[in-house]
């Protein structure tokens, strides 16, 4: 094998992703043939040369696979938690696969979360300039008017800036709550909640539904399953990746849901009916950016 990147082959290894790997060489805890490199761009040969991390031999690079998670509430969105709180590696610890988070999904957020060995994939869809789309269902406190969602819809002023423009709409209206769907293409810590408190109509409960080219459709919560091929090839295009052959394990997986189900916390607006929004995340999230507002 030519030579890489020292991250790109931890990240491949699937010792941390492609930004925390980084991290780790800066903080001088990596070393290739027992010298210790701090430089980003420093390049070594996984199939000839030893690497470490913390001393630690990093092992070959594992096959690119990825799961659909769906996260409950009250789980944490890492490999491991230093207070003991239950982290999303526990749900998918029974595979033979040291699948890492893509993003974050907060302590009190359930939903759509992928988890993948491909450090490449990981960087494209956390990535700005790649603008991948992520829809929301949202429960806020109150009825919410017409002021609060073009606000919503035009660009809220948070303490680190504005937000884009984003499609919002009300899914369906209680006598104290009102049922939002957004979609956003940005990846900021909190980021919907932190919208909805700007316009005074804090979130009682959010779920991530959908994100990139994928639904969370029938999961439930701690239940996960491996991306299907056409999945897989329909994400991989998104972020203008080549196709990865499919590792054997993943294939004879397809279609299986996996994990131990829990109790949800109620359906959806419109999951009965079948009257949720129609039309991809992605086509949604033009709208935004084109300046256009739902009806």
């Amino acid at each position: 094998m030519t030579s890489l990147r020292i991250q790109q082959i931890l990240a491949r290894a699937g010792v941390a992703s492609r930004r925390r790997a980084e991290g780790l060489m800066t903080e001088g805890r990596v070393t290739v043939n027992g010298q210790r490199v701090t430089t980003l761009g420093a390049r070594a040969d996984p199939d000839k040369d030893v690497i470490t991390v913390d001393g630690k031999t990093v092992g070959p690079a594992q096959p690119a696979v990825t799961l659909m998670v769906h996260k409950p509430v009250q789980v944490m969105t890492t490999l491991d938690d230093p207070e003991g709180r239950e982290t999303v590696a526990g749900l998918v610890k029974a595979e033979p696969f040291r699948c890492l988070p893509v993003g974050r999904l907060d302590y009190h957020t359930e939903g759509l979360l992928l988890m993948t060995t491909d450090g490449e994939l990981m960087n494209r869809l956390l990535h700005p300039r790649h603008h991948v789309p992520k829809v929301y269902q949202v429960r806020v406190r109150g009825r919410v008017g017409r002021r609060a969602l073009d606000t919503l819809r035009g660009g809220v002023k948070l303490e680190d800036g504005m937000t884009r423009p984003t499609v919002v709409e009300v899914s369906e209206e209680g006598e104290s709550h009102t049922w939002l769907e957004v979609v956003v293409t940005e990846g900021r810590n909190r980021l919907v909640r932190r919208m909805v408190e700007a316009v005074s109509h804090p979130a009682q409960r959010v779920i991530r539904t959908e994100m990139a080219t994928l639904v969370l459709e029938d999961l439930k919560p701690a239940q996960y399953r491996y991306l299907q091929a056409s999945e897989l090839s329909a994400l991989y295009t998104t972020v203008g990746l080549d196709i990865p052959t499919m590792a054997k394990w993943a294939e004879d997986m397809q279609g299986r849901i996996l994990g131990q189900s829990r109790r949800g916390r109620g359906p959806l607006p419109g999951a009965a009916s079948g009257s949720r929004p129609t039309g991809s995340a992605r086509s949604r999230a033009a709208k935004a950016s084109k300046g256009a507002k739902p009806k």
